[in-house]
């Protein structure tokens, strides 16, 4: 084997081996700065939803039907969207 072919065997790869490029959405430095930002203004965001969730004042009614008397029902419903 001359120098040419023994340089051409020790640079070739096993069978199976595999090159991976580098991945560009891989987070650097760099990125990790803005990564914690975007991290840190989704926290707050999710907070100042649950403050304004919490000041909310929410209201139910519960209305008892009839037993065997399905039309009741659709009465209370009528009533519920008239009032609306």
């Amino acid at each position: 084997m001359n120098g040419a072919a023994a340089a051409r065997q020790a640079n070739r790869k096993p069978k199976g081996t595999l090159t991976v490029p580098p991945c560009p959405g891989a987070i650097f430095e760099e990125n990790a700065v803005r990564d914690d930002e975007v991290f840190q203004l989704a926290v707050s965001d999710l907070s100042l939803s649950d403050d304004i969730l919490q000041s909310e004042k929410i209201t139910h009614s519960i209305k008892l039907i009839e037993p065997n008397n399905p039309f009741q029902a659709v009465q209370e419903g009528r009533k519920h969207v008239e009032e609306m």
